[in-house]
């Protein structure tokens, strides 16, 4: 990362480089090149050298850029790398005889389903006890098996961050573009793009501090952040140039949210035609991906239901490859018959529970209403409809269940 220095505007710049000492020439300077590089840059005064530095020493130099080129101002030795001081645990095994562990398996204690004695009335209530089940049961998500609310955790209780994008971009265009700016400009334009508007101000903030410390004269902002505005509508397209080129590279295997987002971001940012045909070819890739996805989905759930595997191809209709897509409508149909199928009324009861569970996710829960209803339902089948009435309210509804209003966490404003 580079700390960006700026002396007066219009007149030189310095940066923070690394430099390798390339040679002694025996009158009083040395000359030096940048570290990696294979040539020769410049010369300095042997009185920046640093105490105990030699020929083949890569320094951290702070080099003034101007019109004829970079000058050394001043030499340090980098920082060396830290010491492992973790201790470290002696683990010593113990010689006393232990008896070995065991566990056993005990049953759950509310004989939920068949066979147990838990009645339903009051202690199914709908209201007491939602979300914590007997016997240690896992909490209830509020929606569909796998689920769980739309936000903070996911089915095994971490916390979720945010999500990565898919595509990667490399700095092509940012590269080559700091590459065609005046020397002069190349330093903030670096700030800007690894720290942004607010790290080139503070930058320039901790270069006025030292200056004060020291004496000297401050820096005006103003110029050098007028420098920085002109920049950053420069950086933002061919950052999005480096993002088109990576989308278009891996549009066989991102994310399609990520693609979409890419090509949405270009419409302000294909000014020029090379930037336009990156858009339009990233576009055609998008089409042809949503298309062939579409065709694996429609054809999923149709082999599912060829196979007689109704609650698999109830979960797939729920999966789309765009939130909004519709189901061909002839799938509807038999993805409707199939369903009512599955839910006669001499099936049993867990039968029902694995239907309806699928079913919750499914377009076409608000079409499906059986026949009749189970004449002597499990407890689990009767909390898994209390759970997911909001979702199936024509057939908890049969059962004489209700949906409970949807309550929404809002902040308090009046709070201070």
């Amino acid at each position: 990362m580079h700390a960006l220095q700026l002396d007066s505007f219009g007149t030189s710049m310095a940066t923070r480089i690394d430099i390798e000492i390339t040679s002694d020439r025996g009158d009083g300077t040395f000359t030096w090149r940048a570290a990696g590089a294979k040539q020769p840059k410049g010369v300095f005064a042997s009185s920046l050298l640093p105490s105990g530095a030699s020929v083949g020493d890569v320094l951290r130099a702070e080099a003034e850029f101007s019109v004829d080129g970079p000058e050394l101002i001043s030499l340090a030795t980098t920082k060396a790398p830290k010491q492992d001081t973790v201790e470290r645990l002696e683990m010593i095994a113990s010689t006393d005889n232990v008896g070995g562990v065991t566990t056993h398996l005990a049953g759950k204690s509310g004989g939920r389903g068949r066979g147990g004695d838990r009645g339903r009335g009051a202690d199914r209530g709908r209201g007491a006890d939602r979300g914590r089940g007997q016997g240690g049961d896992r909490p209830r998500s509020d929606g569909p098996r796998g689920d769980g609310p739309r936000g903070q955790r996911n089915d095994r209780g971490r916390s979720r961050g945010p999500r990565q994008s898919s595509v990667r971009p490399s700095r092509t265009h940012r590269q080559a573009w700091i590459a065609s700016l005046p020397e002069g400009r190349r330093p903030v334009a670096e700030q800007l793009m690894h720290e942004g508007r607010d790290g080139v101000v503070a930058a320039l903030e901790r270069q006025n501090r030292n200056a004060a410390r020291e004496g000297r004269e401050p820096i005006d902002l103003g110029p050098i952040l007028k420098i920085t505005d002109e920049l950053a509508p420069q950086l933002e397209h061919a950052e999005w140039r480096d993002q088109a080129d990576a989308a278009i590279a891996s549009a066989d295997s991102a994310d399609l949210r990520d693609l979409r987002k890419v090509h949405a971001a270009g419409e302000a940012q294909a000014t020029s035609p090379d930037a336009a045909a990156a858009r339009t070819a990233l576009r055609s890739k998008i089409v042809a991906r949503a298309d062939t996805e579409q065709a694996a989905w429609s054809r999923e759930i149709r082999t599912a239901l060829d196979e007689g595997r109704v609650v698999r191809a109830l979960r797939q209709s729920g999966r789309p490859p765009k939130i909004g897509v519709p189901l061909p409508q002839d799938l509807i149909e038999a993805l409707t018959k199939a369903t009512h199928e599955a839910l006669d009324p001499d099936e049993e009861s867990e039968r029902w529970s694995t239907v309806i569970d699928a079913l919750a996710g499914s377009p076409v829960r608000h079409l499906i209403e059986p026949e009749a209803k189970l004449e002597d339902p499990d407890d689990d089948l009767l909390d898994m409809l209390d759970r997911l009435a909001h979702r199936l309210p024509t057939i908890a509804a049969m059962y004489d269940i209700k949906p409970e209003p949807r309550r929404r966490t809002r902040p308090d404003r009046n709070k201070n």
